[in-house]
């Protein structure tokens, strides 16, 4: 990877994580929603492995 891209990455990371900032505190349906994603996620690839 070249320096470039690496800093394209690290701005875009940057640009996403503003915008969650702009969301937070998660309540309510959408804090649901991001728990039952990461449970679901995490728990298929743990099983994979």
């Amino acid at each position: 990877m070249k320096a470039g891209e690496q800093m394209d990455i690290y701005k875009r990371i940057d640009l996403y994580k503003s915008q969650i900032e702009k969301c937070k505190p998660f309540e309510g349906e959408m804090l649901k929603q991001i728990r039952d994603y990461y449970r679901i996620g995490l728990t298929w690839s743990f099983d994979v492995l």
